[in-house]
């Protein structure tokens, strides 16, 4: 089963959240790594955390 990932990033003036699947820490940043490649040329990586889940669709409550 895939686990789901937290990574916080940032780049000048700006910090976000992305939420991802993967099998595992490394898998959860490469595929990262591919898809924010098409958005941004650099970024700081801040942080990645798994988020406990069983399989049930996560909500953030955002202000």
């Amino acid at each position: 089963m895939k686990r789901l990932f937290k990574i916080n990033w940032s780049i000048p003036y700006a910090k976000y959240e992305t939420y991802l699947f993967g099998d595992d820490e490394e898998q959860a940043l490469l595929n990262f790594n591919l898809e924010i490649q098409k958005e941004v040329a650099t970024y700081n990586l801040e942080s990645i955390l798994e988020i406990p889940t069983d399989g049930v669709i996560v909500t953030k409550y955002i202000k």
